[in-house]
C-alpha cells in the first residue's frame, strides 16, 4: 500500500500537525464539547475540568495511582509529559502526606532540550529533568523516593531504549549489531561489544548476549531488535523472516534465522512478514515481532494482509496461557513502529 501525505512547512522530512491532513483539521476543530465527551471508550476517557486547578490535581494523581500498584515483581511506571510542571509539586505533597514508598515505581523523563546536537545537562535553565527534579523528587521524603538509577561504565553514562533489546528472564538478551554497534545513530559512541556485554551484566544481570545482525528495512531506529526477534519463553525465540527474494528484508532476516539456527539452547520459531507498507515513498516498519505481552493477554499486530492470520495462529501456539489478540496497526505504524514500540519508555 501506498499512502501520500503533505510536506512539513516546519521542516521537510518532519511528520508534524502540518502534515495533518486537512480533513482531520476540520473535524477536530468542529468538536464540540458534548461530542469530545462521547469519544470516551473503555480504556479511554475523556474528562472536563472546571478549573486549571482541578486538572492539576487530576494529573498529579495519575502519577500517585500508577505508583500505588506497583510492586517488586510488577513495578509500575510512569513516562514524564512534556509540558505542563504544575502539578509536579502536588506529586510530591500526595505521596509523602500518604508515605507511598515509591521503591518499586518507575518515573521516564519523556524527552530533553537538544543543543548543538548534544542534550543539555540537569544544570541548563529549560532542562526538563531539572523541573522534575526541584519541583517533584527532591521534595519527596527521601525513606520514600525511587531509587536513582544512572547506568555507567568507567564513569561514563551509557543510554539503552526498551526496542533495541529483548530478555528471556533467565539471563539471555537479544539485540543486533546494526542498533548497538553500528556508528550510524550511535547511542553510545566509543562503547563495543565487550564494554556493553559489561553493562547488561552489571545492570540486567544478563549471563550471555545474543547478537543478530541488522533489524528490518524501514526501520527508523536503526535495527531495533522488537520488530525482528522476540523470546516467548525462556528457550524459544520468534523471528520475522521474509521469504521474498526480491525483498529489502529478505537477506537481512535470512541471515539471522541462520544464526539462531546454529544454537543448540533454543527453538527457534518463524513468523511471516507482511506485504511492504509506503507513506510518502518511505518503507514503513511493518513486523509482526512487534507484539506485546501482557498479563494473561498477547496484543499482536496486524496489517490487513493475508499473512495476519499465520502470525496470529503462530503466536497463539506460541503463548497457550494466554488469549491473543490482533490489533490493526495499518495507521500506527505511520509513526514507524507499532505495540511494542508504543510500550516503552520513548513513545513510537
Amino acid at each position: 500500500p501506498f499512502m501520500a501525505r503533505k510536506p512539513s512547512s516546519i521542516a521537510p522530512d518532519w511528520w508534524d500537525y502540518t502534515t495533518v491532513d486537512a480533513d482531520i483539521v476540520r473535524d477536530a476543530a468542529a468538536l464540540t464539547p458534548e461530542k469530545m465527551l462521547k469519544l470516551s471508550r473503555p480504556g479511554f476517557k475523556v474528562v472536563f475540568y472546571d478549573t486549571l486547578e482541578d486538572f492539576y490535581l487530576a494529573e498529579a494523581l495519575e502519577y500517585v495511582s500508577a505508583w500505588q500498584q506497583s510492586t517488586p515483581d510488577n513495578p509500575v511506571g510512569i513516562c514524564g509529559p512534556i509540558g505542563p510542571t504544575e502539578q509536579l509539586p502536588l506529586v510530591a505533597r500526595i505521596v509523602n502526606a500518604i508515605g507511598l514508598k515509591l521503591h518499586s515505581a518507575h518515573f521516564w523523563g519523556m524527552d530533553e532540550w537538544v543543543v548543538d546536537g548534544r542534550e543539555v545537562p540537569a544544570s541548563h535553565p529549560l532542562s526538563f529533568e531539572r523541573a522534575d527534579r526541584e519541583l517533584c523528587f527532591n521534595r519527596i521524603d527521601r525513606k520514600l523516593r525511587m531509587p536513582d538509577v544512572k547506568p555507567v561504565l568507567d564513569g561514563r553514562r551509557v543510554v539503552l531504549e526498551g526496542g533495541s533489546i529483548d530478555v528471556n528472564g533467565r539471563g539471555k538478551i537479544l539485540t543486533t549489531e546494526e542498533c548497538l554497534l553500528s556508528p550510524i545513530q550511535a547511542r553510545n559512541p566509543g562503547l563495543g561489544r565487550e564494554e556493553l556485554e559489561r553493562v547488561f551484566a552489571e545492570y540486567l544481570g544478563i549471563g550471555e548476549t545474543i547478537w543478530l545482525k541488522n533489524g528490518i528495512a524501514g526501520d527508523d531506529t536503526h535495527g531495533h531488535v522488537d520488530d525482528l526477534a522476540r523470546f516467548t519463553d525462556a528457550g524459544t525465540v520468534v523471528i520475522a523472516v521474509e521469504s521474498d527474494r526480491g525483498d529489502a528484508n529478505f537477506e537481512p532476516t535470512q541471515e539471522n534465522l541462520r544464526l539462531l539456527k546454529r544454537r543448540k539452547d533454543l527453538r527457534v520459531v518463524t513468523l511471516p512478514m507482511p506485504e511492504p507498507i509506503y507513506f510518502a515513498g518511505q518503507r514503513l516498519p511493518a513486523s509482526y515481532a512487534n507484539f506485546y505481552i501482557a498479563n494473561g493477554l498477547v496484543l499482536a499486530p496486524t496489517f490487513n494482509d493475508p499473512s495476519d492470520r499465520v502470525a496470529l495462529n503462530t503466536l497463539a501456539k506460541l503463548f497457550p496461557d494466554r488469549e491473543v489478540a490482533g490489533i490493526h496497526c495499518g495507521d500506527l505504524v505511520l509513526g514507524l513502529g507499532t505495540l511494542h514500540c508504543m510500550t516503552q519508555q520513548q513513545i513510537a
